[in-house]
């Protein structure tokens, strides 16, 4: 489901960073991107641990760190 997450925020960043003439999308660049950082990071840190299960509480606890 992560990597789900982190291919949809790749897509967004890649379109709002290629459409600045629309007002809308140039207001939520900066955003975007910082959801894309967090979702590199995210993803980053999955791949390192793949091998451990995580509960619901451990994700909680690795998103209040990020986020």
């Amino acid at each position: 489901m992560g990597r789900e997450y982190y291919n949809i925020a790749v897509i967004v960043d890649y379109f709002v960073a290629n459409q600045p003439e629309i007002e809308e999308l140039y207001n939520l660049a900066p955003v975007i991107k910082n959801l894309r950082q967090n979702a590199d990071l995210l993803n980053a840190f999955f791949i390192d641990n793949e091998k451990y299960i995580f509960t619901s509480d451990h994700l909680q606890k690795i998103s209040d760190l990020i986020f």
